[in-house]
């Protein structure tokens, strides 16, 4: 049933490591993490999200990741705001997407009782959207965790806050969500597939009240996120880990109804692992025939599987079989993951003690790239830092986002060319704004 996986032999361990230099280098004059980017088709220009301690903030760039002096309070090119203006608690974003010519964020928000899935929705300027519940803001509560007046979660926070990994809006407008509610019953959490309408009310067509706990044969999960397949839903993640240490990663499918698809590999699930490990995937993509690759790690080594969109294993990848990439440093997690032509590019983070981002670019066998960093396959940043989004521009470049450390952690986002390495033609440039000293970092890094 648990699939253990293979190490991939066919390149011997790369040479040195490369370090990124950027095409483009941004370090914005802001305390927090850069968790989601997207693009706004029509001007090309670039939204952020960002965690920024209590609030959350949410940015607009200029093509070249210069700040959009016509957005955002007084010119800045950013707005600070909370998914409970009124109330008092940590805010954090996940997503944002750029729908129907609106700003939709998602995350989830913790007021010191239970941690809720949020949604906000903006015009393009940047106000809020009132056709959106009012108010553009919406905390949902799940009928079983109602709030509690006058009450706190007590004993030691596992996080600053559980956020719901990669919200998929689908095609009516619904939003869904695979979820790890903490409350103080469930310390370590609890998993939960969610689906909103397009208004952000539960909808009682999805398992008959708008959510489903999952679970792997009585064990809880750790969501790491969610992609559409057709009409139905992968969710994935990991077991919680048992009392040695050990847990799966692992698969699942539901139908649009909410139910778990037992014909998704015979069982409706696919799980990889081994004995005294701890294994995660961490991201999950599906191309336009329905195959699944999915990569994340077994314990610091980077794992990574091909099925075929029943579920199955593909034969034709690693002769069926889950594969560890062979690589010259640890790996600590998968952070994101993008299709790249005929490649799958991941942004990791790599090291032992101080987590420096690392993109990683495979072949369809699973090898390292060497048509990337001049041969490498892999690019790791020159300090401190994690890279936690990713996307490609239309000129195919790179574009990456996450947090910078030097004394403080700041927002940061880089350009890089379509293989990674700079052109020598004068196009690099240093960072455009100088980092501001100081200051200690509000919000922890949940994933």
């Amino acid at each position: 049933m648990h699939t253990p996986p293979t190490l991939h032999r066919e390149l011997p361990i790369p040479l040195p490591r490369l370090q990124a230099h950027a095409l483009d280098d941004q370090v914005l004059e802001i305390d927090g993490d850069i968790k989601a980017i997207a693009q706004m088709a029509d001007s090309g220009q670039w939204l952020l999200a960002i965690d920024a301690g209590f609030e959350f903030c949410i940015a607009r760039l200029n093509p070249d990741l210069t700040l959009d002096d016509t957005f955002g309070d007084n010119g800045s090119g950013y707005f600070f705001d909370s998914f409970d203006p009124a109330g008092f608690g940590f805010n954090a974003v996940n997503q944002i997407h750029w729908v129907d010519d609106k700003i939709l964020v998602t995350g989830a928000f913790f007021d010191f009782d239970v941690d809720r899935i949020a949604v906000a929705r903006y015009h393009a300027d940047g106000r809020p959207d009132a056709a959106f519940n009012g108010n553009g803001k919406h905390i949902v509560e799940l009928p079983h965790s109602p709030r509690r007046q006058g009450k706190q979660r007590t004993g030691t926070l596992h996080s600053a806050i559980s956020t719901p990994h990669h919200t998929q809006v689908q095609a009516d407008g619904g939003l869904a969500f695979f979820f790890l509610e903490v409350d103080d019953r469930h310390r370590d959490g609890r998993a939960f597939l969610v689906r909103l309408d397009a208004n952000g009310q539960l909808d009682p067509g999805f398992n008959q009240q708008g959510f489903v706990q999952v679970q792997f044969e009585g064990q809880e999960l750790n969501p790491r996120g969610l992609v559409q397949q057709g009409a139905d839903l992968l969710v994935y993640g990991a077991t919680q880990p048992d009392e040695e240490g050990s847990g799966y990663g692992l698969i699942m499918r539901f139908d649009p109804l909410g139910h778990l698809d037992r014909t998704f590999n015979g069982s409706g699930y696919v799980v990889i692992g081994s004995h005294a490990a701890r294994a995660t995937l961490a991201q999950v993509s599906v191309d336009e025939q329905g195959a699944i690759f999915a990569a994340g790690t077994l314990s610091s080594e980077l794992l990574i599987t091909r099925r075929h969109p029943d579920g199955s294993p593909d034969g034709a990848f690693n002769n069926g079989a889950p594969m560890l990439v062979a690589l010259p440093f640890e790996l600590q997690a998968v952070k994101a993951m993008t299709v790249q032509g005929d490649a799958m590019l991941i942004a990791a983070s790599a090291g032992a003690r101080e987590y420096k981002g690392t993109l990683i670019r495979l072949r369809t066998n699973g090898a390292l790239d060497e048509r990337f960093a001049d041969g490498a396959g892999y690019l790791m940043a020159e300090q401190e830092s994690e890279y936690l989004a990713l996307s490609l521009a239309p000129d195919d470049s790179i574009i990456a986002a996450g947090y910078v450390f030097n004394g403080g952690y700041y927002a940061w986002i880089r350009r890089f060319g379509r293989d990674g390495i700079a052109p020598t033609c004068g196009l690099q440039r240093a960072a455009r704004k100088q980092r501001r000293r100081g200051g200690l970092k509000a919000a922890t890094h949940p994933g």
